[in-house]
């Protein structure tokens, strides 16, 4: 048992690395919450007091009985809960994509538990009596990495004035494993568990950021990727549930949306065949929900985990939400398209080189900086083989360069293009449509500047995903000890400019900055304005409009063609089996068959096809 007076020492402990790795005086300051007492630390970042309470527990640890349960409340304490250092990650596989290294390998947040819903949260005031805007971060990873603690909201909550919060969630297959039962069809494990740990985290921050001197009734929900996906599902939320409309009025939706990789048609058959795969690796019998159940409950995290890692290997960006109950159960798309979001403002963008985070999944077939052809044509089989053959055989088309087909270099930036195009840029422009639309006053993004000397990214991955975060969070400014990237004063400028338009956004809805020339204006569906951030700032219209049409035009029009059978076939088919077999005692039959009716024609009108912005 860990005595009162061991745990006083280690924060005072804490408190001395804390100030060396730092520079900088560091204290410690109690508060009394609703839920028990608490201390934190007191420091000082850009020149000025600063609070930071890590590792704050939202929920019961998901652990014993309560693993691939629902996250259940956290219940008040008594003694002082000592809140110094983060805690450790939900358990994760650490992913090759350059950004999923950002933690530090010593630290405790480096360091892998099943008990790990917690949050950090970061102020600038501690008085209640003066309520600051409230950034609600949720971390990026494909809902398989990363953590609250991948990102350090001490600078942006300083320079802006507002608190800052991140926090955990259960990922993997402890996070979003499900399916049926094999010989019941009953769902074994109940869907979405990481999510509804998001929608508990919410309920917390609503409930008790008072406390840490945060306004309720300002809060701004905010995420990355994976992140920003599940805020588009958030948002959706808010026509189900009459709490959602209290617990956030603003969004931003970094690099995602509630249609990033294949939201629209996620459903519990394609579940199942994950949940059969990890059942496999794991020698689970798979019976009945309570067999299955037994068997996984018996395994380590470990075990599970090893699981896991054979089942990414076999299967692409295996985890996401799905359509249930817990959340809603209409596609995706559809509620989309019903507009009823509930929404004040919205925040929406997208970087350079998006694709580059899908395109690492092929990277072993890369030799001489390019690809052939038939590496192409088979990653479009892959990437997209939830659509049929024409429509692969359409998006090869589409971004093949036909001027140079035999350019190694040009099949790879063609592949990068139709990934960035289709799991980001062009969902970002539905979504866009879709707000304004319905009357959400809507702001739309491109961020385009790259950390030059970044100790991530190679020079030729461009503007990749998650680049922007490391502006928003400051780090060019004060950055964590154990960040490779080194920043140049151009670094700052961006940064500042970002901490600025989303910091003004956060705290009255509107991106604005004094200095800059352009007025960020709104986006609607004519004028479908967007800011550009980058070596320069401007506003700027429709970013690759005619990749855009094809995603969010073309590729429905062909799915539904293929779908259906068109007037003449049905007429065709209908007519033809009205005619009598052939009689044994004839010599011949004669089958006349029917004559397709007249299309009547229309007049084409030809209009004018905007160019792309690259």
């Amino acid at each position: 048992m860990i005595s009162l007076k061991s745990l006083n020492l280690n924060f005072v402990i804490v408190l001395i690395l804390l100030s060396i790795i730092n520079n900088a005086w560091v204290s410690a300051v109690s508060l009394e919450t609703k839920l028990g007492p608490i201390k934190g630390i007191k420091t000082e970042v850009l020149g000025k007091p600063h609070y930071r309470f890590l590792g704050v527990p939202y929920a019961l640890p998901p652990v014993g009985d309560l693993r691939f349960q629902p996250p259940k409340p956290i219940v008040a304490w008594k003694k002082e809960m000592v809140l110094a250092r983060f805690k450790p990650s939900c358990p994760q596989i650490f992913n090759h994509y350059p950004f999923s290294h950002r933690v530090d390998p010593r630290s405790d947040e480096a360091q892998q538990s099943e008990d790990c819903l917690y949050l950090n949260i970061y102020t600038p005031n501690i008085q209640t009596d003066r309520k600051l805007p409230v950034f609600l971060f949720v971390h990026e990873g494909a809902l398989e990495f990363s953590s609250g603690a991948n990102w350090q909201g001490q600078v942006l909550s300083q320079h802006q004035n507002i608190v800052v919060v991140t926090f955990n969630f259960r990922l993997g297959a402890f996070g979003f494993l499900t399916g049926f039962d094999d010989k019941n069809r009953e769902i074994v494990i109940e869907p979405n568990l990481g999510f509804l740990d998001q929608m508990v985290a919410l309920k917390w921050v609503y409930n008790n950021i008072d406390d840490y001197g945060g306004d309720p009734n300002q809060i701004t929900l905010g995420g990355n990727s994976a992140g920003a996906m599940a805020v588009g599902y958030h948002i959706l939320m808010r026509k189900y549930n009459p709490d959602y409309k209290r617990y956030f009025s603003r969004a931003i939706l970094m690099s995602g949306t509630a249609l990033t990789t294949g939201g629209a048609h996620l459903d519990l058959n394609r579940s199942t065949q994950i949940l059969n795969t990890m059942l496999t690796e794991l020698n689970c019998p798979n019976s009945t929900k309570s067999v299955i159940l037994e068997c996984l409950m018996s395994k380590s995290t470990d075990r599970i985990m090893a699981a896991q890692s054979t089942l990414l290997l076999k299967h692409f960006m295996p985890f996401n939400l799905v359509n249930h109950k817990n959340m809603f159960e209409n596609d995706t798309k559809m509620e989309m398209e019903a507009g009823e979001f509930h929404l004040d403002e919205v925040m929406i963008g997208t970087v350079s080189d998006e694709g580059l985070y899908y395109l690492q999944e092929i990277n072993k077939f890369i030799s001489d900086g390019g690809i052939d052809e038939k590496v192409y044509q088979k990653s479009i089989d892959i990437i997209f083989n939830q659509y049929a053959d024409p429509i692969r055989e359409a998006i090869k088309f589409q971004y093949k360069d036909h001027y140079h087909p035999y350019n190694r270099t040009q099949y790879r930036e063609s592949l990068f293009a139709c990934l960035s195009d289709a799991y980001a840029i062009a969902p970002a422009a539905y979504a866009a449509n879709q707000f304004s639309k319905f009357g959400v006053t809507t702001y739309q993004y491109h961020f385009d500047f790259r950390t030059k000397e970044s100790g991530y990214f190679k020079p030729e991955q461009g503007v990749a995903k998650t680049m922007e975060l490391t502006y928003l969070f400051g780090y060019p400014f004060e950055q964590p000890f154990h960040i490779r990237d080194k920043y140049s004063f151009k670094d700052k400028i961006v940064s500042k400019l970002k901490m600025n338009l989303w910091g003004n956004f956060i705290k009255a809805g509107k991106p604005a900055f004094p200095s800059l020339e352009k007025e960020w204006l709104p986006y609607d569906n004519k004028t479908q304005f967007y800011y550009y951030i980058g070596e320069n700032v401007e506003l700027r219209q429709r970013r690759r409009a005619n990749n855009v049409a094809f995603w969010n035009s073309m590729i429905p029009i062909l799915t539904e063609a293929l779908q259906e059978p068109t007037v003449f076939e049905e007429e065709f088919i209908e007519e033809f089996y009205e005619y009598p077999p052939t009689s044994k005692d004839s010599k011949e039959t004669k089958v006349i068959l029917p004559k397709p009716k007249k299309i009547k024609e229309t007049t084409r009108v030809d209009t004018p096809r905007p160019s792309d912005e690259l």
